[in-house]
């Protein structure tokens, strides 16, 4: 049976030599001294077959002790967030670098790591959705599709009536054409708020 893990402020209370599995999530986890304090409590315990997942958003730069650790394990898994490619990428997670993901994915792929993928799909991205699926699939990463639901001003299905028409005519995808199957006055509604929301974003972040 898989152990309970229990944080608190940073406190993690685990069972190191029994142990299963581990996720580590964040913030982003790989900056966390506590889950690196955690591997080598597992290690002491001669707990190498404990499955290691880290929630990533590929931003990371590990030092030579950090990637010694992991190829002490068994299994290591690393999730990377990736919610479009290239440009969208850059855009949807300012400041970070594609080439930099694309560094640290394929230094996990060197490692026979196992790499994943959690795609958010949102009213920001849904235009790219094929090509974003495109590119999971050209470079053999599984993933996991997670739409917005909240807050709805950034749901897939927040969009002007016209936007999801030609969406729906332009794609075969059962979860695409689930999300924008209908449209009510509150999409409307939504989409007015996405606009005012991310103009303010952009703003911010300097960006366009």
């Amino acid at each position: 049976p898989l152990r309970v893990v229990k944080v608190d402020d940073q406190k993690i209370s685990i069972d190191y030599q029994s142990a299963k599995f581990i996720g580590f999530m964040g913030g982003e986890p790989t900056m966390i001294r506590a889950h690196w304090d955690a591997l080598e409590k597992l290690l002491e315990h001669d707990n190498r077959e404990c499955m290691i997942s880290f929630v990533t958003n590929g931003s990371f730069d590990l030092t030579a002790r950090q990637k010694s650790l992991l190829k002490e394990f068994v299994n290591v898994n690393f999730n990377f967030s990736i919610d479009g490619t290239e440009k969208v990428f850059g855009y949807l997670r300012c400041p970070l670098n594609w080439q930099k993901l694309l560094d640290n994915i394929n230094w996990a792929k060197e490692q026979n790591f196992l790499v994943s993928a959690t795609y958010t799909i949102s009213n920001l991205n849904i235009l790219y959705h094929e090509t974003t699926k495109k590119w999971f699939n050209n470079n053999d990463i599984k993933f996991i599709e997670n739409p917005v639901y909240d807050p709805t001003w950034f749901a897939p299905r927040s969009l002007d009536r016209l936007t999801k028409e030609k969406l729906l005519e332009q794609t075969n995808d059962n979860l695409i054409r689930s999300l924008l199957r209908s449209h009510t006055a509150d999409d409307d509604n939504n989409y007015r708020k996405f606009l005012s929301q991310i103009k303010s974003q952009d703003k911010m972040k300097g960006v366009r």
